[in-house]
């Protein structure tokens, strides 16, 4: 899908072993429950940065196409492999499959330290809840 200079490959996840990675990820990062499925549905988009074929983050995301809209559920990078550029490069190619999905609003719940994270890449407060923060695709 998408590689960078890191040597990360932006792809979905191809077996159990990456999603339960994905999801420790998640648990060290203190998020609640993620659910991940390497099955095809619609609802639901999961793409995986993988550096030296091991799971390094990710992010899982609701999509309602009826509403144009998309949830982003999780997203995480392990520890060690922050400030590289990793979590900007699932956003960025989190935004380009929505777009060509014909969404149009990508909503959150920041939360811990990510609420800058996400209003420094362009996410603002949403008008009707101040608990989200909203990108307009």
């Amino acid at each position: 899908m998408n590689e960078m200079t890191l040597d990360v490959t932006i792809r979905q996840p191809q077996n159990h072993a990456e999603i339960e990675k994905f999801i420790q990820i998640c648990r060290e990062s203190r998020l609640s429950s993620v659910l991940v499925t390497t099955r095809q549905d619609s609802r639901y988009l999961s793409l995986f940065a993988i550096k030296n074929s091991d799971v390094v983050g990710g992010f899982v995301c609701f999509i309602s196409p009826e509403k144009e809209k998309a949830d982003l559920d999780a997203m995480a990078v392990q520890e060690q492999f922050r400030r590289q550029g990793i979590g900007s490069l699932l956003l960025e190619e989190l935004k380009t499959q929505l777009k060509d999905r014909g969404i149009k609003i990508l909503s959150l719940v920041p939360v811990n330290a990510t609420e800058t994270y996400y209003l420094n890449k362009g996410f603002s407060y949403d008008v009707t809840d101040e608990n989200y923060v909203v990108f307009q695709l």
